[in-house]
């Protein structure tokens, strides 16, 4: 049993580390992507004169939509929902 206990003990501060580090990297990665998604518009949106508050709300807009749109819970939550709103065809065969 006491092998068992330090195994565990060491498998779940291995993952906890593995964890925090995938996570703080997926976190300076989406960062990192709204920024340029930011600058980009504001870039672009400059150019055809709008003024900065106008700017400021259109990017946050797309962000917002961006995360809510390309979200993979979201997506994979839609995408069940629409199959179970499918009616599953019946396979009953009529007997004459």
């Amino acid at each position: 049993m006491g092998i068992f206990s330090t195994f565990n003990l060491i498998t779940t501060l291995y993952y906890r580390f593995t964890l925090r580090i995938k996570l703080s990297w997926y976190s300076r990665k989406k960062r990192k992507k709204k920024k340029m998604i930011r600058t980009f518009l504001i870039n672009k949106l400059g150019k055809e004169k709008y003024t900065e508050k106008n700017i400021e709300k259109i990017a946050e807009n797309y962000l917002k939509i961006g995360e809510i749109f390309f979200d993979q819970k979201n997506m994979r939550t839609a995408f069940r929902v629409n199959r179970l709103l499918v009616p599953k065809k019946t396979k009953n065969k009529s007997k004459n």
